[in-house]
């Protein structure tokens, strides 16, 4: 039997491409009004688990969905009455002084002999060149540190107006009602653009899709709340200096595998020396911080997460990068998602050309 294209291609994988291709025109060519669909759209996904259970009680969904605002407003607001302030302070702190802290760094690298006389051999301590490894220490001022992040805000807020953004803002509560209140129908509407031999298989899809994306989004939030209190406990104990915004840094930042982890040590590990300035001082905050990893690669991630999402860090790491490029913050805040999304179709994809070149051959 013959293989035509027809066969290698069916319609819904056509379709599916085609709307992708539509969806990332859109995205690119209608950037801010997109934002505030997404955000809002995104929104009503996360909270769409509260609002059913609450509506199956006999609660009308416009009052559950009121309702389910009303208590997340309420955590907003103590999150921006408390915490934020004070990781808002801590940031500004490290920023202003960050030149200071690697100075100091710069100048104990040196002096280290003195300080690990007591730990390693004099012999060893005397094959170490200090001063040469000092020299690797680059020179840091307040100027290049404050060009550094205008570059990187105006490489995320590509082509975003501040105007519009403010006005988004002020609407994104009244959007993201209207798109909870309606949300069955939004999805039952997207289904019934597909006829009707292809619903069946596009169900299937969006609902790996659904399953994969709620247990990622649980995950990340689970278990980057979990190392924050592993971290904010540990650090704020020893007395480190910002220990509130190290933890934060180091919990969430794990969202972005390695590179979370990789900045929270360095800058804790600066932190441990401008507080301390010993060595036996940044042992501990290392061991602290290989204990906590062993926990969340051994314990949390798999009792939270399990093995429901199939991405490894490698394909998030691409995800973000490549969202980030293309399209600021909206494109990292859809990477994941998205990558999500071409991983489950792909498969489907990859299974229906299998099967079809299977019946060819027999």
């Amino acid at each position: 039997m013959k293989i035509t294209i027809k066969d290698l291609l069916p319609p819904i994988w056509v379709s599916t491409l085609f709307v992708l291709a539509a969806v990332f025109w859109v995205l690119v060519t209608l950037k801010e009004m997109v934002v505030l669909l997404v955000l809002g759209l995104s929104i009503a996904y996360v909270i769409e688990p509260i609002v059913l259970k609450i509506h199956k009680r006999g609660i009308s969904r416009a009052n559950s969905v009121l309702l389910v605002f009303l208590v997340f407003s309420i955590g907003i607001l103590l999150l921006l009455l408390s915490v934020l302030p004070a990781l808002f302070k801590e940031a500004t702190l490290l920023i202003e002084n960050l030149p200071q802290y690697i100075g100091l760094v710069r100048e104990i690298v040196k002096d280290a002999p003195q300080f690990l006389a007591g730990y390693l051999p004099e012999s060893v301590i005397n094959k170490i060149r200090f001063e040469s490894i000092a020299g690797y220490i680059p020179s840091i001022d307040g100027a290049a540190i404050k060009a550094v992040l205008s570059g990187l805000w105006n490489a995320l807020a590509q082509g975003y107006s501040v105007t519009l953004t403010i006005v988004n803002l002020a609407l994104l509560p009244f959007i993201t009602f209207y798109l909870s209140e309606s949300f069955p129908k939004i999805h039952s509407s997207v289904l019934a653009l597909f006829p009707s031999s292809l619903r069946a298989p596009v169900k299937t899809i969006t609902g790996e899709i659904d399953t994969l994306l709620r247990a990622f989004i649980r995950g990340q939030v689970v278990v980057g709340a979990i190392l924050f209190v592993l971290f904010a406990l540990s650090l704020g104990i020893m007395g480190i200096k910002l220990w509130l915004l190290l933890a934060f840094i180091s919990g969430f930042g794990q969202v972005v595998p390695y590179a979370g982890f990789a900045i929270g040590i360095i800058l804790s590990t600066i932190m441990t020396i401008v507080t301390f300035g010993t060595f036996s001082s940044v042992i501990t905050v290392w061991i602290i911080y290989g204990i906590i990893q062993l926990i969340e690669g051994f314990i949390v991630t798999p009792k939270v997460v399990g093995q429901s999402v199939n991405m490894s860090p490698l394909e998030v790491i691409i995800a973000l990068f490549a969202g980030g490029a293309l399209l600021g913050l909206l494109g990292i805040f859809l990477a994941v998602p998205l990558a999500a999304a071409f991983k489950v179709i792909f498969k489907h994809a990859h299974g229906r050309l299998m099967r079809s070149m299977n019946e060819a051959s027999s």
